[in-house]
């Protein structure tokens, strides 16, 4: 069985869809035996979970420290115009 494939051809689910069936257990089998448990897309996941975390927490560190400087500037004013 002869299979054409163009040169632009990507792997993507509707073009491995459309392969032949013993080819399309083959790959699904290598991408098994590769990590039979997910790991690494576990792995992928939580890297990009992690990364939108630390953006996070940035972010409300800046806020805390902007919300600092203005109650200090806000408490100097008070102590100056007390006396």
């Amino acid at each position: 069985m002869k299979i054409e494939i163009s040169e632009n051809w990507r792997p993507t689910t509707a073009n491995i869809n459309a392969l032949p069936a013993p080819l399309r257990r083959y790959i699904r089998a290598l991408e098994t035996g590769c990590d039979p448990a997910g790991d690494a897309q576990t792995v992928a996941n939580l890297i990009g979970e992690i990364v939108e975390l630390q953006k996070l927490l940035a972010e409300e560190r800046r806020r805390k420290d902007r919300d600092r400087a203005a109650l200090s500037a806000a408490g100097m004013c008070q102590r100056r115009f007390s006396a």
